[in-house]
């Protein structure tokens, strides 16, 4: 069996996990379970539009999902590391073993303290280890090393999160918004967005300001809207607006790389 078989298998389990969050994602953001409903005041001069669930809201396992993903995704990584220290020592469980785990460190002292830099660990895994700490971010900009060394830090701030079972997903956010308004009699003076966050149960999403509609008759509000949510964990800003589907890729992506690396030292 290859020495690195099991961070492998934990990598496919978290891919597991997230088709799971896609399922969930997918269901909670249907367009066809949601009415568009705009509510005017007494003088019909300023309106709320929101989004009213047709169907019940599913049941917000997110967090359970991302949870799980999160920490089979660490794991790989910490076999890793396991698995290297007892190739080195010759035994297993090494004599570090409550200490083994793959370093993501954001200062270079923590880094030091470490088991990767306890003789007799691989030089050269050790090395390279450390040229892909987030601490080290600024010299890769540019590079191919640029998006390893991000994701490995988004990596390690949501499993810590979950280690504490504190990882809360808070938001279903929109990014883009597009609508367009019939209004007849009248005319439409202003539209302003609001935050809005589907998970929140907060689904109202533009404030309206008309003069001169009259209700009732033929006068009519009609408006037709587009728009672009992504998920939000609660003080992890996981990338820029509209870039979080790309970002969570990029951490798989990264931590099949790191296996790889392993897996070519070992030949």
């Amino acid at each position: 069996m290859p020495l690195f078989s099991e961070s492998r298998k934990r990598l496919d389990r978290a891919v597991v996990h997230a088709e799971s969050v896609k399922k969930i994602w997918e269901s909670l953001i249907d367009p066809k379970s949601y009415n568009t409903v705009i509510e005017m005041n007494g003088d019909w001069t300023e309106g709320i539009v929101k989004y009213v669930r047709s169907s019940p809201l599913p049941e917000n396992e997110l967090a359970i999902e991302f949870g799980e993903m999160f920490y089979q995704l660490r794991a790989a990584l910490d076999h890793l590391v396991y698995k290297a220290s007892v190739l080195a020592e010759g035994v297993d469980p090494p004599s570090n073993e409550n200490r083994v785990e793959f370093p993501i460190c954001i200062d270079a002292a923590k880094f030091t303290r470490s088991t990767v830099n306890d003789p007799p660990f691989p030089n050269q895994l050790r090395d390279w280890i450390e040229e892909i700490q987030p601490y080290n971010a600024a010299k890769h900009t540019g590079t191919d090393l640029e998006y390893v060394v991000h994701a490995l830090r988004i990596l390690h701030d949501c499993a810590r999160k979950d280690r504490h079972r504190r990882l809360h997903v808070v938001g279903a956010v929109a990014t883009q918004f597009r609508w367009d308004f019939l209004l007849w009699p009248g005319r439409l003076l202003s539209v302003q967005p609001l935050s809005m966050n589907l998970l929140e149960g907060n689904n109202e999403f533009l404030r309206i300001k008309v003069d001169g509609f009259i209700p009732g008759g033929n006068g009519k509000i009609q408006l037709n809207s587009e728009l672009i949510s992504e998920i939000s964990i609660d003080e992890i800003p996981i990338t820029k607006p509209g870039e979080s589907g790309a970002a969570l890729n990029a951490v798989f992506v990264a931590v099949q790389q790191v296996i790889e690396y392993f897996e070519g030292w070992h030949k």
